[in-house]
């Protein structure tokens, strides 16, 4: 269980550098400057993630139950907020209240 977690946070730091230099170079001139903010947020998240998968990687050898636990939630957080700015979707606004509250 640990070389596949720790071979998951280095695919995942793997992504979160891609998505990161993605957004510096390609998005910079396609999206808002908010969008592109959301997105980097998703990127920054997608690489703490990666970071936590590495130390669950560490933790899966004393501690097995709690590193798989901790690596299905991680796998699915960051990726929202990259959809997010790519898409042009931002949750947190208030058209986005405004059309889930109707």
């Amino acid at each position: 269980m640990d070389r596949l977690l720790l071979a998951l946070g280095a695919i995942s730091a793997g992504v979160a550098v891609a998505a990161g230099a993605f957004g510096a170079q390609g998005l910079r001139a396609r999206v808002s400057p908010e969008m592109l903010a959301v997105f980097e947020t998703g990127a920054r998240y997608q690489m703490y993630h990666a970071l936590a998968l590495v130390a669950a990687a560490w933790v899966a050898g004393r501690w097995p139950g709690a590193a798989a636990a901790w690596a299905g939630g991680g796998a699915s957080a960051p990726g929202a907020g990259e959809v997010s700015g790519v898409g042009g979707f931002n949750p947190c606004s208030s058209r986005a209240a405004t059309s889930v509250a109707v």
